[in-house]
């Protein structure tokens, strides 16, 4: 049986887990009780067997595949911060490919790399840009835009931006998380502003 693959987005006091899927989006489930328990850590990608009864996913045979420890010795807000944005923002159940794959870059690939507070902010810019959150004031630098999207992470993070372009972009993040409902729960905003990314 083929396994699924995802990243743990959030573990919750009740053994719940906020899981992004590769094929399913973001779901919460529960782990399958086994004699040796689980170890599994926020960020982490993990293969599993999936199952579900009624509405209650369930993850069986799951396997550590990777931990990003780079990116969390780097910036443990940075991260933490990417992984509030995916629980908050991305929808139960809706497949989102082009975030499991920025991910992907973030968590797995990203060895070695040390990001600016301005790339962090791309990143952050391509996050929302693949959720279809455009402010109307951003909306109209289209050719900035386009590219944003079009073009891989690695060539879009080693650009050199205008002043102009950078402000924009930061007032289009700030303008994203001000729309979420849930944005007085959110906890890392504070420490990105600190750390120069917000």
């Amino acid at each position: 049986m083929e396994k699924n693959k995802g990243f743990v987005l959030k573990i919750f006091d009740t053994g719940w887990l906020s899981v992004l899927d590769s094929q399913l989006g973001r779901i919460e489930c529960k782990l399958v009780r086994r004699k040796t328990p689980y170890i599994v850590n926020n960020g982490a990608l993990v293969h599993y067997i999936i199952s579900k009864n009624r509405k209650l996913f369930q993850l069986d045979a799951l396997e550590l595949q990777h931990i990003p420890f780079f990116l969390a010795s780097q910036d443990i807000y940075f991260f933490h911060h990417i992984l509030e944005l995916s629980y908050y923002f991305l929808p139960l159940e809706y497949p989102h490919d082009d975030i499991f794959e920025l991910l992907v870059y973030l968590f797995c690939n990203s060895a070695g790399l040390t990001l600016t507070g301005f790339q962090k902010k791309i990143l952050l810019s391509k996050f929302f840009a693949y959720l279809g959150l455009f402010s109307e004031d951003v909306y109209d630098q289209n050719a900035f835009f386009k590219r944003l999207i079009s073009q891989p992470i690695e060539s879009i993070l080693n650009e050199c931006f205008d002043e102009r372009i950078q402000k924009l972009i930061e007032h289009w993040i700030l303008g994203c998380i001000a729309l979420h409902p849930h944005r007085n729960q959110f906890k890392t905003i504070y420490f990105m502003g600190k750390k120069g990314v917000l």
